[in-house]
C-alpha cells in the first residue's frame, strides 16, 4: 500500500536540510530550557534556525545526563507536552542504568508510525500479508507501533506479543494453523521458537513465513544464519530507538540500513571532540529528530552505537534514495576481565557459531574477590551438554586468553527467562 506512504525522489541529507528545520522542528528546541541552554551555549541567536556551522557547535545530549533529572525537573525541563497532547509513552530501550520514560505527541505521531510503515513496505510486507507480532507490547514501542503501522497499510496482523502474553509453545502453533506469511520479533525470540518447533517435530521452513524481521536487538552474522537455517526464509534487521522512533531498514543487498534522513539528522562524530568523521570511517552515530520533537528535544542525541555512512547502494528498493549506515557496534558492548577487554557481539558470534550450543547467557561478575565469566549454556538436541561445556570453555579461552565457568542448563530455561524481560539480557555485569 505504497500510495500512503512518502518517499523523497532526491537524497534529503544534504546542508539544504538546514534551511527547512524552523517549522517545525526549531521551535520545539526553542521551547526547552534544556535544549534552550544548549543552543544559547552555541552563541545561536535566540529564536534562530542554527547555520551547520553553528549546529556543529552545539553540545550533544547523552542519556547518563538525563538520568541525572530527578523526575520532577525531568518532566518540567525537558519534556514539552501537556497530559492533554500525550497519545502514548514510550520506555527508553537501552539496557543499563535507571530506565527513562518519554511522552510522545499527538501531534507527532503519524510521523512515529510512518516510520515503522517505511520498514514494512521497505521489506515487502503489505497488503494481503499476515504478519504475525511478537514483539513485547507494552510501554516498549515496537510491538504497539508494528501494529499501528499494519493497521494503516491494511496488514492482517497476529498480535501475539512476547512468549509472556501468548505462549511460545501457541505462537508455534499459530504458525501452522494460521501460515502468516511475515513475522516480527526478537532474533532471540525466533531462536527460541525454533527450539520448540524442533522439541515438537515440526519443521518451521514449511510454516510459510516469507520475512522476518528483527529489532531492539543485535544481530550477529552466526545469530542470523542460525535463524534462516531453521526457518528457511531470509531475515532482515531494523535500526531505531525509543528517542526517536524506526530510523530504517536493510534491502535485499543486507549491508547497513538505509535510514529515513527526512525525519532524522544522522552524524557521524568522533566521540574525543564531536567532529565530523570522514565518510566511511566509523564514529558515534549522533541523531537529530526533525519531526517528531515536540514533546521531548533530542538535540544532537548521543545514541551509543557505532558506524559509519556508506557509498550509495545499487539495490532494486525505492527507498536507495536514504542514505546507508553500517553498524559497528555499541560502545557499552564491552566488559573488562582480568585486564582482556571482552566484547560481547564477539563472544555472542562465537558462542552461536558452536553447533553443540542451542542458548546461553554470559554473565560476568566477582567470586572471592577476583573477576570472572560464567557463561550458562543449553546444549543442543544431539549433542550432550558435556559437549556444549567442553566447546564454550575451549573456544573462548582461544579467543578472549579467559578461562570461563561454564554451567549446563535443561534447554528452554534461558529463553523462559527472557521472555520475561523488557529487553532480553544475555550479557549481564553484575560488578
Amino acid at each position: 500500500m505504497r500510495s500512503t506512504i512518502s518517499i523523497p525522489t532526491a537524497p534529503p541529507h544534504t546542508r539544504a536540510a538546514f534551511a527547512n528545520w524552523g517549522v517545525p522542528a526549531f521551535r520545539h528546541y526553542w521551547s526547552s530550557p534544556f535544549a534552550r541552554a544548549r543552543l544559547e551555549a552555541a552563541g545561536i541567536r535566540d529564536g534562530a534556525i542554527p547555520t551547520p556551522e553553528e549546529f556543529a557547535r552545539i553540545t550533544p545530549t547523552t542519556k547518563d545526563e538525563l538520568r541525572q533529572f530527578s523526575d520532577e525537573a525531568f518532566y518540567r525541563d525537558f519534556v514539552r507536552c501537556a497530559p492533554t497532547d500525550i497519545a502514548t509513552v514510550w520506555r527508553s530501550g537501552g539496557v543499563t542504568g535507571r530506565p527513562l520514560f518519554y511522552p510522545r505527541a499527538r501531534r507527532d505521531f503519524p510521523v512515529l508510525v510512518e516510520s515503522f510503515m517505511r520498514c514494512l513496505d521497505m521489506l515487502g510486507v503489505g497488503r494481503g500479508d499476515l504478519l504475525q507480532n511478537s514483539f513485547p507490547l507494552g510501554l516498549h514501542p515496537l510491538g504497539n507501533m508494528f501494529n499501528a503501522a499494519a493497521e494503516r497499510m491494511e496488514i492482517g496482523t497476529l498480535s501475539a506479543g512476547a512468549g509472556t502474553t501468548t505462549a511460545s509453545e501457541t505462537q508455534v502453533k499459530l504458525l501452522f494453523d494460521l501460515h502468516p506469511t511475515a513475522f516480527v520479533g526478537l532474533a532471540s525470540y525466533l531462536v527460541h521458537l525454533g527450539h520448540i518447533a524442533e522439541a515438537e517435530n515440526r519443521d518451521l521452513r514449511s510454516a510459510g513465513v516469507r520475512v522476518m524481521i528483527n529489532s531492539g536487538e543485535a544481530l550477529t552474522p552466526a545469530k542470523r544464519q542460525r535463524i534462516q537455517n531453521s526457518w528457511g526464509t531470509t531475515l532482515r534487521n531494523t535500526y531505531g530507538m525509543s528517542e526517536c522512533s524506526m530510523m530504517g531498514a536493510e534491502c535485499e543487498v543486507g549491508d547497513g540500513f538505509h535510514v529515513w534522513t527526512d525525519m532524522f539528522y544522522l552524524e557521524i562524530l568522533d566521540p574525543t571532540d564531536w567532529a565530523t568523521v570522514p565518510r566511511g570511517k566509523v564514529g558515534m552515530i549522533v541523531v537529530t529528530p526533525l519531526h517528531n520533537c515536540s514533546a521531548t528535544p533530542f538535540l544532537r542525541w548521543v545514541s551509543g552505537d557505532l558506524g559509519s555512512f556508506l557509498e550509495d547502494c545499487n539495490c532494486s528498493s525505492p527507498y536507495r534514495v536514504f542514505p546507508r549506515v553500517r553498524l559497528a557496534g555499541r560502545t557499552s558492548g564491552f566488559s573488562k576481565v582480568k585486564g582482556v577487554n571482552v566484547n560481547h557481539q564477539e563472544m555472542d558470534d562465537v558462542l552461536l557459531s558452536l553447533e553443540s550450543v542451542a542458548d546461553f547467557c554470559v554473565w560476568f561478575e566477582l567470586s572471592e574477590g577476583e573477576d570472572r565469566i560464567r557463561i550458562e549454556v543449553e546444549s543442543s538436541s544431539d549433542r550432550s551438554a558435556a559437549d556444549a561445556m567442553n566447546d564454550v570453555s575451549v573456544r573462548v579461552r582461544q579467543l578472549f586468553e579467559v578461562r570461563p565457568v561454564v554451567q549446563p542448563l535443561p534447554r528452554g530455561t534461558i529463553a523462559r527467562r527472557l521472555e520475561e524481560e523488557v529487553k532480553p539480557l544475555r550479557f549481564r555485569d553484575l560488578r
